[in-house]
């Protein structure tokens, strides 16, 4: 660099004041907080306290973030810094800010300073700060600062779900019996929620501790939390406890084979007892979905039935997982139940007698009806969300008279509904509404139903399922997802959902009638969906507006997006408007693997002139590539 174009230099006060100015006008701050990551507080200490002092309340996980660093040093790191925080502290809040992370650095002697301070109000600052302040130091483990806190005579706040999960994974059974000692009640610390995280997190020097207080009482679900995690010797812990297995092991058989856990699987083997040792469809399924070839393998050696569905092998051939798709196929049953039962298998009697299983590869005439009879409403229900999941109409009608019957509770009436949306079966859902009517749209008044039917639908247009959303807007079930569904099409691409969206009239041709203008161009951009954004040309929409430019540029750049960026600006024709944000956002790009590239285009295209701004994107480009 010529000395001509050198950066200017300013005296260290100097830069100090102006970027103290700056910190009050900057909107949003969150450019400016980057300071806490890139100015060591020991060069420039005012500007490091006037970032944190002006950060806004949205920002407290940051601001939190760059005092436990300073704590976390000797005195000699933090102390020049308190000076200069003294004065600014009662023009700021930022005691809360200050004793959170003073525990989580375990730092005594900050928490000791900022309570000696003569207009100090020890009773305010300690309830107001002891929720953050308490479990950030029982999560760091800071015993002291625990200790320290009950030592001024104030109560435990409530202890929580995360920062038992950090004490039960040390086994920091000392922090366990303080922590009961001092708590008034079980509303601050519960000694039972120790013993289900001991449970699922394999904590045995925590059940250990539990035991100590009072016999457990182990359930079935603390049963197949262990499974799931692959506890055996939680497993092992239960039994010695003598306590008894659940009398129906399923799902914790399922659970573990779900997670790769080959060990429970022997456990339960070897422990259930004869006749005892039970699985569904799900253990295979879901194995078979997230690649757990060694589970295939121990089933197929076990010498028990075979169950799963179609779903086993559609599942590892969506994730890849190579190694299962070869096992099946090589299995022989796979291939026989796809064709059908041969009539070699059933004279031999070696045709599977899991009705769920029949279910779903739409063999009908082999479920015995007497099984059925005998199964409760859940276990039926099973049977059913087979045949809807895999589009069996014939099935469902020839079971027509039990689902009438046995389909009395709502909640499994969803998941019938849920399943055959889900899986794009039309057919199914009509034959259902037929038969069930406004009460398969009966779970407005549940609001996680509501929650989990919206994210279903809304999964319809990322997945094209344009029959079946046609089928779903007629039913009046759309109009409260329309912004959903128009996101999860744009930021998968599915023009023919759009096509179809734009046919209903979500999206107009007139300005004022589009509020969802906005939901598509910005999810295209996050996303790098250029053929949307082209297909938004070619219907002859209005260009977006200068503050959805500005938005789309800046969420483009935090993703990677570096080939929107150029189509934007050489091929839309629409304006190229951008802030601050956008350069600092293509620094913190989410896509580490696209952060150079995205980078390296701005350095390119000719847009930053700030000298001070360009030297800093070559910087954050030549750390990256390093």
């Amino acid at each position: 660099m010529s000395r001509r174009d050198a950066l200017p230099t300013l005296p260290l006060n100097v830069q100090e004041l102006v970027l103290a100015v700056i910190a009050s006008l900057d909107e949003p701050p969150t450019p400016f907080l980057t300071l806490i990551h890139v100015l060591p507080p020991t060069v420039v200490p005012a500007a490091f306290c006037s970032a944190l002092c002006t950060a806004i309340k949205d920002d407290f996980n940051h601001v939190r973030k760059g005092f436990t660093g300073l704590f976390r040093g000797g005195d000699h790191a933090h102390s020049r810094f308190l000076k200069l925080l003294k004065p600014a502290r009662d023009h700021y809040a930022l005691g809360k800010a200050i004793i959170s992370a003073a525990c989580m650095a375990g730092n005594l002697s900050v928490l000791d300073w900022w309570k000696s301070m003569p207009e100090t109000d020890p009773e305010l600052w300690m309830a107001s700060s002891s929720v953050d302040a308490v479990n950030g130091a029982i999560a760091a483990g800071h015993f002291h600062v625990v200790q320290w806190w009950t030592r001024q005579g104030h109560h435990l706040p409530a202890v929580s779900i995360d920062s038992i999960k950090k004490v039960v994974e040390r086994g920091d059974t000392d922090m366990l019996e303080h922590l009961y000692q001092k708590s008034e009640n079980e509303a601050v610390f519960d000694p039972v929620t120790v013993l289900e995280v001991a449970v699922a997190l394999g904590g045995t020097d925590a059940l250990d501790w539990y035991a100590t207080l009072s016999d457990p009482e182990i359930t079935d679900n603390m049963w197949e939390s262990a499974s799931c995690g692959g506890h055996v010797t939680v497993l092992d812990w239960f039994v010695k406890m003598l306590w008894p297995l659940p009398a129906d092991v399923e799902d914790c058989v399922d659970s573990a084979a779900e997670n790769g856990h080959v060990n429970v699987l022997d456990w339960f083997f070897a422990n259930a007892g004869p006749g005892s040792f039970r699985y569904s469809v799900w253990a295979l399924d879901k194995a078979s979905e997230n690649g757990h070839l060694a589970v295939l393998e121990w089933f197929a050696l076990s010498g028990l039935e075979l169950r799963f569905t179609p779903q086993a092998y559609l599942d590892a051939c969506e994730k890849r997982h190579v190694a299962v798709i070869e096992w099946w196929n090589k299995c022989n049953l796979y291939k026989q139940m796809l064709v059908g039962p041969s009539a070699q298998m059933m004279a031999l009697g070696r045709v599977p007698k899991d009705s769920a299983m029949l279910a779903a590869f739409g063999c009908g005439d082999l479920i015995v009806n007497q099984d059925l009879m005998t199964m409760d409403e859940l276990q039926f229900g099973q049977v059913v969300r087979q045949a809807c999941g895999f589009g069996h109409v014939h099935l469902l009608q020839e079971l027509q008279p039990l689902i009438k019957v046995k389909t009395t509770n709502d909640l499994v009436l969803f998941y019938f509904v849920s399943d055959v949306i889900e899986n794009n079966q039309v057919a199914c859902l009509k034959w259902l509404v037929a038969q069930f009517g406004k009460r398969c749209w009966d779970y407005a008044n549940d609001l996680n139903q509501m929650l989990e039917m919206n994210q279903v639908i809304s999964d319809c247009a990322a997945q094209g399922h344009v029959e079946m959303l046609t089928y779903l807007n007629g039913m009046g079930m759309l109009e409260s997802v329309r912004s959903e569904c128009l996101e999860q099409a744009a930021q998968f691409a599915s023009l023919c959902v759009l096509d179809l969206f734009y046919a209903f009239g979500w999206i107009s041709t007139a300005v004022e009638t589009s509020p969802h203008r906005d939901t598509v161009i910005q999810a295209a951009a996050r996303s790098g969906q250029i053929s949307v954004l082209e297909w938004w040309q070619e219907r002859n929409l209005p260009a977006p507006s200068p503050r959805t430019v500005t938005k789309a540029i800046d969420l483009a750049s935090f993703h990677g997006r570096a080939l929107v960026l150029e189509w934007w600006l050489k091929e839309s024709g629409w304006s190229f408007l951008f802030s601050e944000q956008a350069l600092w956002n293509s620094i913190r790009c989410e896509r580490s693997k696209n952060r150079s590239s995205v980078i390296r285009w701005w350095i390119n295209s000719g847009l930053v002139n700030g000298l001070c701004m360009l030297e800093t994107l070559k910087s954050a480009k030549g750390c990256h590539e390093i």
